[in-house]
């Protein structure tokens, strides 16, 4: 995700990040869940909810500089482990080939890096 409109919705990593949650609802484990949480618990009857979330960035790109150094570390994170979580998945929901999921890790990869785009996830 980007608030500020510097990541092209036709990019790598936003298109990984679909595939990713499309994947997740094929498995029936929505990546998306966690956002409902409170709101499921409020329906549910309980009161009192509070809800914490977090924008993680993806990059090195804010200019705070804690959320900078997280952002580095996330930025290792997801550029290191992009296979280890996108290879099973994409196989399994779409049939992709390695090679066909690692061509899209590759622009994936390279978006993360790119400090003019302000992607984050929460």
């Amino acid at each position: 995700m980007s608030d500020d409109g510097s990541m092209p919705l036709d990019s790598g990593f936003h298109a990984v990040c679909e595939k990713f949650i499309e994947a997740s609802k094929i498995f029936g484990a929505s990546a998306e869940a966690p956002v409902l949480f409170a709101s499921r618990m409020r329906e549910a009857g309980f009161v009192d909810v509070s809800e914490n979330i977090f924008k993680v960035p993806s990059s090195p790109w804010p200019k705070d500089k804690r959320l900078k150094q997280i952002g580095a570390l996330e930025m290792m994170n997801v550029t290191q482990g992009a296979s280890a979580f996108a290879l099973r998945v994409f196989q399994q929901a779409f049939g992709w080939s390695k090679e066909q999921t690692e061509l899209a890790l590759v622009a994936f990869r390279n978006d993360v890096k790119n400090r003019n785009y302000h992607q984050y996830c929460q």
